[in-house]
């Protein structure tokens, strides 16, 4: 019985977050993000204030958690990446699992969040996040040149950055299978400058 009420409960929670992403969206299509309040996207959303804080402590915390939720999809498909054996060139494209997921379920927000003035800002933090990581990992799992390591992924994170910023731009050219493609590109240059 517990189960069930944990379940509703997560449930009630992304639908209401997911109804407050959509009020805060759709106020950007019209406001600059520092214009957006609370009050204003709670009236959007047909939501009291109290509800709003209950999931977040100010209006650019709904954009900070898109870029988060993209990031942890980020990590986990890298850790997959990172889980093949040598060489690492012939593991999946990390378009193909968690980020894909994401990028499906959100495309429509993420095509307002970069088509907005605050497209550097999530970009931004996005690829920093991103190179982190990778530099991280990639020093921990394998024994490959450090030097080799941050300079291969700087690479390697602004090509995909490059072809996210791309796909999320280019709304009449949306198949994320050409960007799957783009990115494997990416991902089989990153492991063999690695591997030399």
């Amino acid at each position: 019985m517990n189960n069930t009420i944990e379940k509703k409960e997560s449930i009630r929670v992304s639908r209401t977050k997911r109804i407050i992403k959509t009020a805060f969206v759709n106020l950007l299509k019209v406001n600059n993000i520092s214009e957006i309040t609370i009050t204003e996207i709670s009236k959007t959303a047909e939501i009291n204030r109290k509800t709003f804080y209950t999931y977040y402590p100010y209006p650019q915390a709904v954009m900070e958690e898109f870029i988060q939720e993209f990031l942890y999809a980020f990590k986990r498909d890298l850790e997959n990446m990172l889980q093949y054996p040598e060489p690492f060139y012939k593991a999946k494209t990390i378009v193909s699992g968690e980020v894909k997921k994401v990028m499906d379920e959100n495309m429509s927000y993420y095509r307002i969040l970069v088509c907005r003035q605050i497209k550097y800002d999530f970009f931004g933090a996005l690829e920093n996040e991103m190179k982190q990581e990778m530099i991280k990992s990639l020093n921990q799992n394998s024994n490959y040149d450090p030097i080799k390591i941050r300079v291969a992924t700087s690479f390697y994170i602004s090509g995909c950055i490059a072809a996210f910023r791309d796909c999320f731009e280019n709304e009449n050219d949306s198949k994320l299978e050409r960007y799957e493609e783009i990115i494997t590109a990416f991902t089989h240059q990153l492991f063999s400058i690695l591997s030399e």
